[in-house]
């Protein structure tokens, strides 16, 4: 093995340990409030599905030589599995069903996907079988963080795109490209090389909206007070007149409307 594959796949292992602990902020906050907020899961479950699939890549079952490979993605795959679950415990409603059916839904890939290639598939074509498996899973790990674009523009908030795991969204596929390229692995390269440019599009969101005001819903207790006023407001207006006021908001407004016509 030479000296570069290993410092880079050292480096890599290190990289990629400050990326996967880097939601225990945004964690720390959901188990704080017992709630997910606006905050996506799909991005935590994209990075276990990762991690697991490259577990398995790299055992010697399917390649030679994957000891760095193995021990980085076995952590992460702990730890994103363990932030999943709670994700899954403070969601709600929707959320909760589409991050819930979709872990489910990869934990039986991943298990087809093992038993598949251990009883059907020869030796020398796992890496084959793996590692293209394991390429598209990368890919979909580095896109699932766009599913919280269309609330950035949106809302004009980076609050739900946290900028250290954005951070290491792009550090961390910049190191394992080198590596790939160091090992000549396309596994590895390929959607890695993809994450980069994806994470770059990421950080250019983060970059443009951090210092944006953002667009804030009306609160509740605002708008109650409102109708309050506006109803005292009419009902002191029926008692001067004798008519009768309205009994609902919507009837308020009307009557409003009428009285200015």
């Amino acid at each position: 093995m030479a000296v570069s594959q290993i410092v880079l796949g050292i480096l890599g292992n290190i990289i990629a340990s400050v990326f996967f602990v880097s939601p225990v902020l945004t964690f720390w906050r959901i188990w704080r409030k017992k709630t997910v907020e606006d905050f996506s899961g799909l991005p935590y479950l994209g990075c276990f599905f990762n991690c697991a699939a490259w577990t398995f890549y790299g055992l010697p079952l399917v390649i030679e030589g994957g000891t760095l490979v193995v021990t980085i993605n076995g952590a992460g795959a702990a730890l994103f599995f363990t932030f999943v679950l709670i994700f899954l415990i403070f969601s709600r409603g929707k959320e909760r069903l589409k991050v819930g059916t979709l872990f489910v839904a990869v934990i039986a890939f991943l298990v087809v996907l093992i038993v598949v290639t251990l009883t059907t598939v020869r030796q020398n074509q796992r890496k084959t079988v793996v590692g293209s498996t394991a390429l598209a899973i990368n890919i979909i790990m580095y896109s699932a963080p766009l599913s919280n674009t269309k609330l950035v523009i949106k809302t004009r908030s980076v609050e739900f795109l946290p900028f250290f795991f954005t951070l290491m969204s792009f550090i961390n596929p910049v190191v394992w490209t080198a590596y790939a390229a160091v090992t000549s692995d396309l596994f590895i390269m390929i959607p890695n090389a993809i994450g980069i440019a994806l994470g770059s599009f990421n950080l250019l969101l983060y970059g443009i909206f951090h210092k944006s005001k953002p667009k804030q819903k009306p609160k509740v207790e605002d708008k109650q007070v409102e109708n309050i006023n506006l109803k005292e407001q009419l009902k002191h207006s029926a008692d001067s007149d004798g008519t009768t006021a309205p009994a609902t908001e919507t009837d308020a407004k009307k009557q409003i409307v009428d009285s200015s016509a």
